[in-house]
């Protein structure tokens, strides 16, 4: 491709450099004109963006696949109807009909209160997992869940006014465990635990515990409601706190992420959070606003989206795509190249949830499974087609599971004083207690 240099025109014909001259001074039909250079070039950019416009789009028109079978749209027709939704649900169908249960971790009796497991996560490699589980006490119980016979449940008391949330920092091999209550300065514990042979990641096996603070000239309470570990380089963790996002660094500080410089717009009751997939600088958040919050850590800033309420849990489906439940009955998955971004991609309609917060979301987008809970249960959708799907071990269940996680193509959940995993068609028996 030719130089561009200000002021002259490359005729491709003549293979020269042509100075751009006035209309009044140019002989007559030349290139080189002000008007014609202009005319090209506004042409030049038609054509540019009618090519990107015809890449973008090259997916939207598809020959109909029934022209090549048409035995396969016969069978279309009479499994789906003149729609097509149920072809899109046969995956997440089948795996949901053969779910069924595979152990029960009971850590404490049930309680009239509402009091149950908060948070958990399970941590570790195969045949060495173990799982961590809170309260919302002072203590951390855990239990290793991959043992042949009936696993001991070990507890120890956790120097921080009760755990609201425990996660797991894979890169750096560290327990993360947010505060459940008030406090006067931001902070987050952390441990590690040990590393022997045989996979010993219990407390009380552990290294002490070390707490990282900030303390803040203005903002004088705090209180974590969301802990995310990060992939990124040179970051441990990010909370969502009533102040706003809080950035964790490996080196144990901590900073708000506010808006840039002039601007006073950034999320506050944080209550989600998580980052987008293989692009972990670009952080999503989610509060008692009803907005959908976006940032990129390397230009800093906050831009939003709304959605009908409050959001109680974000999933980043893709580059381009994001799953959201909240209230008013919202699960719904947004696509943020859409100018009309608040529009939902998919909606869940079988879903409903009024006015808790601290119910379970997670999806495997493996499996096309979304599972989300919600006043009174648990339910399965298809990720495709925001259907429901049938799931005979879970659509009896009657309590809000607070957490639910994918783990190793298992269904974890946290509900009452227990935590419960299902997986497809691995045992056919009772549950194991531990």
């Amino acid at each position: 491709m030719p130089m561009q240099i200000p002021g002259y025109y490359f005729d491709p014909e003549k293979k020269k450099y042509f100075k751009i001259e006035k209309n009044h001074t140019a002989p007559s039909s030349v290139a080189w004109s002000t008007d014609a250079v202009k005319r090209r070039k506004t042409q030049d950019q038609i054509s540019k963006a009618a090519r990107k416009r015809t890449h973008e789009t090259r997916r939207n028109v598809q020959r109909c696949p029934y022209f090549e079978n048409p035995l396969y749209g016969v069978f279309e027709r009479e499994l789906s109807g003149p729609h097509g939704f149920r072809a899109r649900d046969v995956r997440p169908g089948i795996w949901a009909r053969g779910l069924l249960p595979a152990r029960k971790t009971t850590f404490g009796r049930e309680r009239g209160d509402g009091a149950g497991v908060e948070s958990f996560c399970v941590a570790g490699s195969a045949g060495k997992r173990v799982l961590y589980a809170s309260t919302l006490e002072t203590e951390l119980a855990a239990v290793r869940v991959d043992e042949r016979h009936q696993a001991r449940l070990q507890r120890e008391q956790v120097p921080t006014p009760g755990v609201s949330k425990v996660r797991y920092h894979e890169a750096s091999g560290r327990m993360l465990v947010a505060p459940a209550m008030g406090m006067d300065q931001c902070s987050l514990t952390t441990f590690v635990p040990s590393r022997d042979a045989r996979g010993s990641w219990l407390p009380g096996e552990t290294p002490s515990y070390q707490q990282l603070s900030m303390r803040h000239r203005v903002l004088s309470e705090w209180c974590t409601n969301a802990l995310m570990p990060s992939s990124l380089d040179g970051t441990l963790a990010f909370l969502g706190t009533n102040q706003g996002v809080v950035q964790v660094s490996v080196q144990d500080s901590m900073r708000i992420l506010s808006g840039k410089e002039g601007e006073q717009v950034s999320p506050k009751d944080v209550y989600a959070l998580d980052a987008q997939k293989d692009r972990p600088n670009i952080v999503f958040a989610g509060g008692r606003k009803a907005k959908l919050w976006m940032t990129d850590l390397r230009e800093g800033g906050w831009q939003a989206i709304r959605i009908p309420s409050a959001v109680a849990k974000v999933r980043s489906l893709n580059e381009h795509q994001v799953l959201v439940s909240g209230l008013k009955s919202t699960l719904a998955v947004y696509d943020l190249r859409f100018s009309r971004r608040d529009w939902p991609l998919v909606r869940m309609e079988d879903f409903r949830n009024e006015v808790h917060l601290d119910v379970g979301m997670d999806v495997s987008t493996e499996l096309g499974v979304v599972a989300a809970s919600h006043g009174a249960g648990l339910g399965l959708y298809s990720l495709d087609s925001g259907k429901r799907v049938k799931c005979p071990a879970l659509d009896s269940v009657t309590l809000r599971a607070k957490e639910i996680a994918f783990h190793d193509d298992e269904l974890w959940f946290g509900m009452g004083m227990a935590v419960r995993s299902y997986t497809y068609n691995s045992l056919s028996g009772p549950e194991n207690e531990a």
